[in-house]
């Protein structure tokens, strides 16, 4: 049996979030097994990596290209984890696990001190145990990062090889052949080995002998009757098998489509490329002149102008007059008074319509691209479609009324033009919820914020939910707890703000949906921060709203009176929620 050390350098706080999110289950990983990812533990630190490091760090200089902190991926051979049955990958000896970390982080911690290891996070989801741990080379006897004092050359490596199998010798693992010829594995490939290597097991089928006094006429059934049940027994096993062969099938023929496309449409740009008109011809037809000491400078009657292409893009400037644009049209525009339309036609004198529809084109591309990297305009409040919204929420959705107009009081919700109901998400964010199946739906502008309601001081519990429906719904059936809505912002943020009302002592519920994307983000968000609660409708497939709807149906059918929920607190603004 061996010990398995792996480490890679990280070297920018890009590489050390990657990692957070890999450690705590916040993005997709396709080896580990969803169900168990409960189990995974941090035994050194709060899961919080990018933020450890960052403290450990603290005020020291950083030089460029420094290597700011030291992964390790520390494992044994299968059979130490389960010594019955080492093929059975996911399986594991809970003792075992519990002496392979106490060994590991004794090695750890006098190799490279206590206060240099911020994280320790133990993965009981993947095949194999494995722990994966963060250590900030902060050098003693400098007290600066200096990486190089423990990964200076292969002998310094083989030295840590040979350390760490001898803190787990006990345990009866050894090292690796020293001296081989095999290169060190980085963590990156050595999970991209794990995915690619990954393939179910198939089972060993015993095929029955055909009863010996069987007649003639039962041959043919029980020949039916064996087919049946071999196929019940691979089907589960390489149906998957198929399904995946089918997809990367058409994958690899929808990327080669894509790919022909893409050299079609590059040979058609090519020959009809939108070239703009040349700065200096717009310059030359309004009286300007180049100044004979500066090419990139043109004198006339607004003063000096001065020119300067990056990236293919033409612009100018007139620094005296604090006016800039880009492209022949916008210069034409400026230097001769006019609009678009007038641009155009001032240009036509000198050129082609061809030319200059060309130009308006390249215009319109550019200013195209500089719309597509702004958040899409958040809806205006319009009074006049509000009763429609109302209806909505009360007829359809069975909010309680005094809940809907106090949330209007508050400017938490509102409508558009359209009568769509719009929750306020922060400054920046508008989720839509449309009244009927024409109007829109969806998120505008930016997700920073969320959109939340506080029950006051004394709460002592906070439901997140996946919509703004879904939490004020959740409050009303929960009288006692306050509510989140993420609606898709999750990661980082999400966490943080959890983790800061975790500390204040709040229960915190994941509260999403009862299907199996809502069951994901729950799994993912109580691995994150260990002591979350699950929170879920009942029936598969419902969400808050259609819990309260089928409460609300039910107590108008038995004429019953549903109590009015508990106060709530409209004024209070959390600034880590609103």
């Amino acid at each position: 049996m061996f010990a398995v050390m792996r480490f890679e350098k990280l070297k920018t706080f890009g590489n050390i979030a990657g990692v957070e999110n890999h450690c705590l289950r916040l993005r997709e990983t396709s080896n580990a097994d969803s169900n168990s990812s409960k189990f995974n533990r941090c035994i050194v630190g709060d899961g919080n990596i990018s933020s450890s490091v960052k403290k450990r760090i603290g005020n020291r200089k950083v030089r460029k290209n420094a290597v700011l902190a030291i992964e390790f991926l520390l494992s044994a051979s299968p059979e130490y984890f389960r010594p019955d049955h080492p093929e059975n990958g996911g399986e594991f000896r809970k003792d075992r696990v519990e002496s392979f970390e106490k060994a590991v982080l004794d090695w750890l911690t006098n190799t490279f001190g206590n206060e240099n290891i911020v994280s320790v996070v133990t993965h009981l989801d993947e095949q194999t145990p494995h722990l994966h741990a963060i250590f900030v080379p902060i050098d003693p006897t400098t007290d600066k990062l200096n990486a190089s004092k423990w990964f200076d050359g292969k002998k310094a490596l083989a030295g840590l090889q040979t350390s760490f199998a001898t803190s787990v010798a006990h345990l009866g693992l050894k090292r690796g052949v020293e001296r081989s010829t095999a290169t060190h594995t980085r963590i990156s490939e050595y999970y991209t080995h794990v995915n690619s290597a990954m393939a179910p097991e198939v089972p060993q089928i015993l095929v029955e002998p055909p009863p010996t006094m069987i007649r003639d006429t039962s041959r043919s059934e029980w020949a039916q009757t064996e087919s049946h049940r071999l196929v019940m027994i691979q089907t589960p096993i390489l149906q998957p098998l198929a399904d995946s062969a089918a997809e990367q099938k058409r994958e690899k023929e929808r990327r080669q489509k894509a790919e022909l496309e893409t050299s079609r449409l590059s040979c058609l740009l090519e020959r009809e490329r939108i070239h703009d008109i040349p700065l200096p011809a717009v310059f030359a037809m309004c009286g300007y002149e180049i100044d004979p000491d500066d090419k990139h400078q043109y004198r006339g009657p607004f003063g000096r102008i001065s020119t300067e292409t990056k990236n293919g893009k033409a612009k100018f400037f007139n620094h005296e007059k604090q006016k800039s644009g880009g492209g022949s049209i916008d210069l034409a525009m400026y230097l001769e008074g006019t609009d678009f339309a007038g641009a155009c036609a001032f240009l036509a004198g000198n050129f082609d319509a061809d030319t200059i529809s060309k130009a308006a084109a390249h215009k319109a591309m550019a200013e195209a691209k500089e719309a597509l990297k702004q958040p899409a305009p958040l809806p205006t409040p319009d009074e006049s479609t509000w009763l429609i919204a109302r209806e909505h929420l009360v007829s359809v959705r069975k909010l309680a009324t005094t809940t809907v107009d106090r949330l209007y009081q508050s400017g938490k919700v509102f409508s558009d033009f359209r009568g769509n109901v719009c929750f306020r998400y922060g400054q920046e964010g508008v989720e839509l919820c449309g009244t009927t199946d024409r109007f829109s739906r969806g998120f505008r502008g930016k997700k920073t914020g969320f959109f939340s309601i506080w029950r006051g001081q004394k709460t002592r519990s906070v439901a997140v939910c996946e919509s703004a429906i879904d939490a004020i719904s959740y409050a009303e059936l929960n009288p006692d707890s306050s509510v989140i809505s993420s609606s898709g912002l999750g990661g980082k943020k999400l966490i943080d703000t959890l983790r800061d009302l975790k500390s204040k002592k709040m229960k915190i519920y994941a509260a999403f949906n009862a299907n199996n994307t809502g069951d994901d983000s729950a799994q993912r968000m109580m691995v994150a921060l260990p002591g979350i609660e699950r929170h879920r409708p009942a029936i598969d497939g419902d969400d808050w709203n259609n819990v309260l709807q089928k409460l609300k149906e039910f107590s108008e059918t038995k004429n019953i009176v549903i109590s009015p929920v508990a106060e709530w607190d409209y004024s209070r603004s959390e600034s880590r929620l609103d």
